[in-house]
């Protein structure tokens, strides 16, 4: 059968199952936003329509809506594209049901409320202790974002680890409170951080009063409902942002084994302690997600705990050159990253988001002065021969990034000749005076700017 005789049998299967006029006619449509963005992505060689075999459409799928620009239009279109992918897999599987109550993000479904994660950016299996790393601006929090939106507002938790984070602030710990008499008098109590109180929620989806009365079930029970949780997809998803900021050890303390897939309440090596300050028994249910981002170019934090590192997935995000609303701004930062690349690693380039919004020669200069300079010079410590270096820069010529301090220049020559001192090797450059009024200059001085740096003419 052909495409139209295909699409003919879908739509004639739609028009059984929906109760709103209308629909048929958006999810069609829909799945066109689909079915183009697929081929020209090739995540596949043919159409949507054709395809039969179930698998492959939710591969297709997965991918599809793992692309940042995709899932933004999804949203953007009140996630019909993906609940009308998802009738389609429908369709195939021989289900009848109403397309119409397929769970999408607008809306306050019954399943989101009931905490049911639902799978659209990922499915539970890809985003279980997963970590997402790479260089500043490359969309390592905008993926974390999309996952939390599968989850219904009480079942996500999100927290940002710093230097000062600590055991007592993530698992529980003793806070002062003052007394409810009006004394004025401090007492102390054990209050749950915000890991513990992720683990709480889950148990509770799980069927549990509290995260105690799970531990204290009897293992094959626990095992029973734990897995029907997460059949049912009733997951909890705990955001940790900047993960490799604070200090792991302290932070985790006793329950980084507990983390582990095959250390979970209900898993065949499950394992449980007995938390220091409120001695009660403690697990991590099978049913909460841990997702979290590194920076990898920020050398004022430590490396990831290696022991946390055994415990996680890690997916590398680099830049993204795809969806830039300018070919100048692409052509800018692909020149300026392969230049990092070449003296700091991949690991140190810059993101796609500092110039992908920006669409003209001014937009980008701007980006250019106010973001990528001042990073460049914290990568390479005010080194500016390395700067100018990365931005493309020679000796002489209009529109340079930076000038020549001849003064300072004179100063330090005035400096070693009177101090009978040896001459080190030293440049003076400091930023054009006339970036730091950026309004002043036309179109064609910032086009000027821009033609030095990708080197096509002065």
């Amino acid at each position: 059968m052909n495409v139209e005789e295909q699409r003919q049998l879908y739509t004639d299967w739609l028009s059984r199952n929906v109760r709103k006029e209308g629909t048929v006619n958006r999810y069609l449509k829909a799945l066109k936003h689909c079915n183009d963005k697929a081929l020209e992505e090739k995540l596949c060689s043919r159409n949507l329509f054709i395809i039969t075999d179930v698998p492959e459409l939710q591969a297709i799928n997965d991918k599809l809506f793992a692309l940042a620009d995709f899932a933004e239009f999804n949203e953007q279109h009140h996630f019909f594209e993906h609940a009308a992918f998802r009738s389609l897999i429908r369709f195939r599987q021989g289900i009848d049901v109403n397309p119409e109550d397929e769970p999408r993000y607008s809306e306050a479904s019954e399943s989101a409320r009931n905490g049911n994660f639902n799978p659209s950016v990922h499915s539970p299996s890809d985003i279980r202790n997963t970590i997402f790393y790479g260089p500043p601006g490359t969309g390592k929090t905008f993926k974390m974002q999309q996952i939390r939106k599968g989850f219904a507002e009480d079942n996500a938790f999100v927290v940002t680890f710093h230097q000062s984070f600590s055991y007592e602030e993530f698992v529980e710990g003793l806070k002062p409170v003052l007394d409810s008499e009006g004394q004025g008098e401090i007492r102390y109590q054990i209050e749950a951080g915000v890991f513990k109180s992720a683990c709480e929620r889950a148990a509770s989806l799980a069927g549990y009063a509290s995260l105690e009365e799970c531990a204290e079930d009897e293992y094959g029970s626990r095992k029973e409902r734990m897995e029907a949780a997460v059949g049912e997809g009733k997951c909890v998803l705990l955001c940790i942002d900047e993960i490799n900021r604070g200090n792991i050890a302290a932070i985790f303390g006793e329950l980084i084994s507990l983390i582990e897939e095959s250390k979970r309440l209900g898993a065949g090596d499950e394992m449980q302690v007995k938390l220091p300050y409120s001695k009660t028994g403690f697990g991590v249910p099978m049913n909460l997600w841990l997702v979290g981002t590194m920076n990898t170019a920020d050398r004022s934090i430590q490396l990831l705990d290696s022991a946390l590192r055994r415990r996680f997935k890690f997916s590398e995000m680099l830049p993204d050159y795809q969806n830039f609303e300018s070919d100048d701004a692409k052509l800018v930062l692909q020149n300026i990253n392969s230049r990092l690349r070449c003296l700091l690693g991949k690991d140190s380039q810059i993101g796609h988001a500092y110039l992908m919004k920006a669409r003209t020669p001014r937009e980008i200069l701007e980006a250019l002065v106010q973001k990528v300079i001042p990073l460049l010079e914290e990568y390479f410590y005010s080194d500016t021969e390395k700067v100018r270096f990365v931005l493309n820069e020679s000796e002489g010529g209009a529109a340079a990034f930076y000038t020549l301090d001849a003064e300072a220049q004179a100063a330090y020559e005035e400096f070693v000749a009177k101090g009978d001192l040896t001459d080190e090797d030293k440049n003076f450059y400091e930023l054009n005076p006339e970036l730091n009024d950026l309004e002043a200059l036309d179109d064609e001085a910032c086009e000027a700017f821009l033609r030095r740096l990708l080197g096509t003419g002065e």
